[in-house]
């Protein structure tokens, strides 16, 4: 009857652990999302690291115009 119960017990937890990811997810707070980037901008390379500048900020425009981050 042990062994029943434990078996039990293996088949209630891997099912709660693959029906969790499915649950709703909390509202998130509305804190903005911080994005750090490392890159030269200045010295032999600026020209490559103004073009990464230019891209970040458009990527982060085009995905807050499509409503954030969900």
């Amino acid at each position: 009857m042990h062994a029943f119960f434990a078996s039990l017990r293996r088949v209630a937890a891997f099912a709660l652990c693959a029906v969790a990811p499915l649950a709703p997810a909390a509202p998130g707070s509305a804190a903005p999302i911080r994005i750090a980037l490392i890159e030269g901008v200045s010295g032999p390379f600026a020209n490559a690291g103004a073009a990464v500048v230019r891209n970040l900020s458009w990527a982060v425009e085009r995905i807050n115009a499509r409503g954030g981050v969900q």
